[in-house]
């Protein structure tokens, strides 16, 4: 009784073996092909390789919410000044039109009096 429960977990435990030593044979090719690609030495642990990825990660990051940042303050640099630009357009374009009809008033006088 206990050489028969004993060879059925064998064999299921077998199967389950042959599984798992593919999928560390894949982790391992996989490792070994990062460690190619990304000039690591053979011989560099597999933590410190993660590492320098997670550190990588975190710059990126980083620098994209600093470029994020920089670019929304630019934008709103760019939107203050051409807001000051066309309020002293639109003031000096005021003062021009004050004048002008100041110096039209003042034409037209002049026409009245010459005209008594």
């Amino acid at each position: 009784r206990f050489c028969g429960a004993m060879r059925a977990f064998v064999e299921g435990a077998q199967g389950q073996l042959r599984s798992l030593r593919s999928q560390v044979d894949e982790v391992v090719e996989s490792s070994r092909r990062c460690l190619d690609l990304y000039a690591e030495k053979p011989k560099t642990p597999v933590g410190e390789t993660l590492k320098k990825f997670a550190d990588f990660r975190k710059d990126m990051e980083e620098a994209r919410r600093t470029n994020l940042l920089a670019r929304v303050k630019k934008e709103k640099a760019e939107k203050r000044r051409a807001e000051k630009e066309s309020a002293a357009s639109a003031k000096a374009a005021k003062a021009a039109g004050a004048g002008a009809g100041a110096g039209a008033g003042e034409a037209r006088e002049g026409e009245a009096r010459e005209g008594e």
